[in-house]
């Protein structure tokens, strides 16, 4: 079976509209010359712009985008444009996990040479995972030991900076280009401070993360560039898992993987998918250094007994639970989240059960106390817009059945919710739009919804 990691399309698309706005101002420029009856020596100064380094850069950047890999079942296939390269799997000797590109690449070591593929690939932490269980020579070698520290790599500061080069040399050029020869120091100066507080209060923003984090077997230590260092006790730690976001990047749409550490008070320690670059680390690879260092079998030997009692909690809980025993299982699975918080997930358990027998309230309390865990959980946001609608709260459940569409726009149940949720609300025109999507995706339900005494007024 292939699986094919395509380019981001937005960033191909960024280098393609500097490309054209380079050659939109070129354009004007030339028109604005020629009406103006400049001197024939102005004019061999327009090709300065085309060679200018932000144009270069588009070019750069599009190019960049415009890959594709597929992996089969023993091989990379790598293309751009026309060019393609076929590398086996045992033919990857070493790697290097990010080089100094813009944007990085993960690079694969071969007898022939190197393979670079593009770390802005759509979907790259699974053409990560997939390349780590294939590729022998990616396999996990490092074991992080206490105390161990994460620190700012300098190709992350290099990295800044060269960002901020291309920048005030691009402006610089720009500005001494299409000003007049008189006013041209002025142009330029007035250019280059406002490039250079611009630089500056971006600097700013990306020194807000931490400069670096020394672990313990007790405690993290956050380490800041401005605010005093912040101390997490590791004993309290219940998770450490991704979280998946969608976020702006230098006007760039992407989705952002960032590493969170779950403490039983509710707090979160969170690393952004940026930061944990900066440190040198994939995110997916540094939660798998932190769970095997603080949550793994043999990490801390206080913590098994508590999800060994919560394992035989879950057990009495759904055996309770097929004897009908409702009460009982409730409270067996509750105690077995409060011994061991990993196991919130249980709460869909509760709330489906608390539901089962009619009581909205506690169900809707257990379905919101999950989705606060996991936002991303789409079980808990149909239960509990379920119940807000039992509830009567309207309002509430078309937003909640709005959220499970976000997350799943292809499930049919939420969607038709979701209609009776808005019909309900008198808004027809969201209901019926939300009860056609239900039917294309299941068009056995259309004689059902014909019955409905709710909908049948969209079948008139």
């Amino acid at each position: 079976m292939k699986q094919v990691y395509a380019s981001s399309r937005s960033l191909r698309h960024a280098g393609i509209l500097i490309i054209a706005a380079h050659l939109l101002l070129f354009l004007l420029l030339l028109l604005a010359f020629i009406l103006d009856r400049r001197p024939l020596t102005t004019f061999l100064y327009l090709p300065l712009l085309l060679l200018s380094p932000l144009n270069w850069f588009g070019i750069y950047f599009f190019v960049r985008h415009s890959e594709q890999v597929t992996l089969t079942a023993d091989q990379i296939i790598w293309q751009r444009f026309k060019r393609t390269r076929h590398v086996p799997y045992s033919a990857v000797t070493g790697y290097q996990e990010r080089d100094y590109h813009l944007p990085p690449n993960l690079v694969l070591f071969t007898r022939e040479g190197k393979l670079r593929l593009n770390r802005r690939l759509e979907n790259f932490p699974d053409l990560y995972h997939t390349l780590r269980q294939r590729v022998p020579a990616l396999r996990e070698t490092e074991q992080p030991q206490f105390p161990w520290q994460l620190r700012l790599q300098p190709r992350f500061l290099w990295s800044q900076a060269i960002i901020a080069l291309l920048l005030i040399v691009g402006f610089g050029a720009l500005s001494w280009l299409v000003s007049d020869s008189e006013t041209r120091w002025e142009a330029f100066l007035v250019l280059e401070i406002l490039v250079g507080v611009m630089l500056l209060t971006a600097l700013l923003l990306e020194m807000r993360g931490p400069a670096s984090v020394r672990l313990t077997p007790d405690t993290i230590k956050v380490s800041h560039f401005w605010r005093s260092p912040q101390i997490w006790d590791a004993q309290s730690m219940v998770d450490i898992r991704l979280n998946r976001s969608l976020t702006l990047i230098r006007g760039v749409e992407r989705i952002m993987y960032d590493v969170e550490i779950c403490f039983d008070d509710g707090r979160l320690l969170v690393m952004d998918e940026q930061r944990c670059w900066a440190f040198g680390y994939d995110p997916s690879r540094l939660r798998d250094h932190l769970r095997r260092l603080y949550l793994s079998p043999g990490a801390d030997s206080a913590r098994r007994p508590a999800q060994e009692r919560a394992d035989d909690l879950i057990r009495q809980a759904d055996h309770c639970r097929q004897q009908q025993d409702y009460l009982q299982a409730v409270a067996a699975y509750a105690e077995a989240i409060r011994l061991f918080p990993p196991y919130h997930v249980y709460r869909l358990v509760v709330a489906d059960i608390y539901y089962d027998v009619g009581q909205y309230q506690e169900a809707a309390a257990n379905y919101a106390a999950l989705v606060q865990l996991s936002p991303d959980h789409d079980q808990a946001w149909y239960g509990l817009g379920l119940c807000q609608m039992q509830l009567g709260q309207m309002d509430e459940a078309a937003a909640a059945f709005d959220h499970v569409i976000e997350l799943d726009a292809g499930n049919a149940q939420a969607h038709y919710a979701a209609a009776m949720a808005y019909t309900l609300l008198h808004n027809e025109k969201q209901g019926r739009r939300y009860l056609l999507r239900a039917l294309d995706l299941k068009p056995e339900w259309r004689s059902s919804a014909r019955q409905d005494a709710l909908l049948q007024s969209y079948f008139a």
